[in-house]
């Protein structure tokens, strides 16, 4: 879930790709327990803590099926490593869950950028800014760690 984001729907296989874009954006805390960069194409790049644990989350164009699986590259000038896009529906529609590696580690430098599969050969490529990511990022997880201190133990 991204709180309250206001997201667009989802890439899926099939979908139309989106065009390339710069990822000139700044990211921005959506509530306290959710940041996130919207690119000039419209699509969202999010990091968001539920309970105990926090995850990258990815809105793009389209729709999937629940449970989905996609595979991606994902790049920055901190490196590149393959990642399993999983898609969740929610009250805002569809969004990737980005799993089987942490992403953190290549979170630094100007910006990140998906690449995925879609139909007749194609490869989509999504970008994002990283302009303002780990302050946005650690302000997610310290509200999250101050939440989760102040829970009552059951």
């Amino acid at each position: 879930m991204l709180g309250a984001i206001t997201i667009m729907a989802m890439a899926a296989a099939g979908a139309a790709a989106a065009p390339a874009n710069d990822g000139a954006e700044r990211w921005r805390l959506d509530d306290p327990l959710a940041a996130y960069v919207e690119n000039s194409a419209g699509e969202v790049l999010g990091f968001d803590c539920v309970g105990a644990s926090c995850r990258y989350v990815l809105a793009l164009y389209g729709d999937c099926q629940e449970g989905m699986l996609f595979g991606s590259i994902v790049n920055s000038q901190a490196g590149e490593t393959a990642a399993t896009l999983r898609c969740n529906k929610n009250s805002k529609g569809s969004v990737l869950i980005i799993g089987g590696v942490d992403i953190g580690p290549l979170m630094s430098g100007d910006k990140i950028a998906f690449a995925f599969p879609q139909t007749d050969s194609l490869i989509a490529v999504a970008r994002f800014s990283l302009a303002g990511a780990s302050e946005a990022i650690a302000t997610v997880m310290a509200n999250a760690k101050q939440r989760r201190a102040a829970a009552p133990t059951p």
